[in-house]
């Protein structure tokens, strides 16, 4: 993605999610009115680092932002919450409660419906669902679970694309992506040993969503196990036993990709129980 892209949508997210005008907007980074229409039109406009800084300094986002393409506020925790506005963004009214996710947690999922169905049909979805597009540049941005449903329900509509993708995925390769993670990213890839990415990765879970508790059970150099435990909230959604079942082998590529290291193989087990589930990981 060229960095006049990665420009635009962010200042104008950062409007958005602030109700800034572009005049506002342009006296925080100093810069001209003229200079950030341009920038948010996507011209190719040069930004100096100083101006990029004052940028993150005044909305405590992280300089990584721009290489990533998605905003990340610092030091904010998911949490459980209903709201129909996140500043000036107004959130759809059938997925504005018990929003314990985040876009952060949901981006991968989306990418796969976007690769499976089109980026054209994707983006088409996601305006009939009520949302602009640019939330989910937010990578703090609350969503339902519901929502991250109705998403599973459009990608299981090419029921034989999905089974190709879980087939030949590089796990890895899918889910253990900077823009995913953004500023743990640099922590996880300092970290060379499965377990000890994995118990970081658990540990920084209340950043990417507050639905489920995973707990790390085990962990040795040949195996793996994770516990999660969906907390009491989610039962108000209605979730089909298809879309479970597609969550729990999502989950398990997940883990997958955020334990396997260049080169290593890894045999993975989904186990249910009545009350939380477990992923088993064997190198």
């Amino acid at each position: 993605m060229k960095l006049e892209s990665n420009y635009a949508h962010i200042f104008r997210t950062l409007r958005k999610r602030f109700s800034l005008t572009q005049n506002e907007m342009s006296s925080i980074v100093m810069i001209s009115q003229s200079k950030l229409s341009k920038i948010e039109k996507g011209e190719n406009i040069s930004l100096r680092g100083v101006e990029w800084v004052r940028l993150c300094d005044h909305f405590d986002i992280e300089l990584s932002s721009l290489v990533t393409g998605y905003i990340e506020f610092i030091d904010k925790k998911a949490t459980l919450t209903s709201e129909s506005f996140l500043g000036g963004f107004n959130l759809p009214r059938k997925y504005s409660y018990l929003m314990g996710s985040t876009v952060r947690t949901a981006l991968p999922i989306i990418n796969m419906l976007e690769k499976i169905r089109g980026e054209g049909f994707c983006q088409e979805f996601i305006k009939k669902e009520g949302y602009d597009l640019d939330y989910f540049y937010i990578l703090n941005s609350p969503l339902n679970q519901r929502f991250v449903d109705r998403v599973v329900s459009e990608i299981l509509f090419c029921k034989s694309e999905v089974k190709s993708y879980f087939d030949k995925i590089d796990s890895r390769r899918a889910f253990f992506q900077r823009k995913y993670h953004g500023r743990f990213s640099r922590k996880y890839e300092g970290l060379n040993s499965s377990s000890e990415r994995l118990g970081e990765f658990v540990s920084k879970l209340g950043y990417y969503e507050v639905n489920s508790q995973y707990e790390l059970l085990e962990k040795t150099k040949k195996n793996l196990k994770v516990q999660i435990t969906p907390n009491n909230h989610l039962s108000e959604f209605d979730t089909s036993s298809e879309i479970k079942e597609f969550y729990r082998k999502y989950k398990t590529k997940y883990l997958e990709g955020m334990t396997t290291t260049p080169g290593m193989t890894l045999e993975s087990s989904y186990f249910i129980s009545d009350s939380c589930d477990y992923v088993e990981l064997r190198a």
